[in-house]
């Protein structure tokens, strides 16, 4: 897959900005480290300030080709802010919003508010195809059918 990172553009632009805006996750997924880095003593829960977040989602609207993905350490749904981050990105120039999420809160008011802040992509980490294995990888049968139905209520 090409990303598109040979270009010229590319040299004075990257095409996709990879943002995490949470350092807290929902989840204990067994192959993550966050499950063992939340326990350290030193750990604090942080969040993206909005100030720093529309400076960045300024700067990517000025560069037209550029995808913003939120994604990465945190669970990016677990941001209080995060359909206004989104709606702040498309009103100021973005191209391509890019999300990523394991989907346990992806519930019928955010999907909404992401539908309505015209979010472009959704990705949605399952990890299984069973919910056996989801169990063993994701640590909850349950969280399983709760991501399934998430999942068909935003489709």
């Amino acid at each position: 897959m090409k990303y598109g990172f040979e270009s010229e553009m590319a040299k004075e632009f990257p095409p996709i900005v990879q943002l995490t805006i949470t350092n807290v996750c929902d989840m204990g997924c067994y192959h993550c480290p966050h499950s063992e880095y939340r326990k350290r003593p030193d750990f604090k829960p942080l969040y993206m300030d909005m100030d720093l977040y529309k400076k960045i989602a300024k700067e990517v609207g000025q560069h037209g080709d550029t995808s913003l993905r939120i994604f990465g350490w945190g669970e990016p749904l677990v941001h209080p802010q995060l359909v206004k981050m989104i709606r702040y990105a498309k009103d100021h120039n973005v191209e391509m919003t890019n999300l990523i999420t394991n989907g346990l809160k992806l519930n019928e008011e955010v999907s909404t508010g992401l539908i309505e802040a015209s979010l472009d992509v959704l990705e949605v980490s399952l990890d299984a195809l069973t919910r056996e294995t989801y169990e063993r990888i994701r640590g909850s049968a349950r969280n399983f059918d709760r991501v399934i139905e998430n999942i068909h209520k935003y489709i």
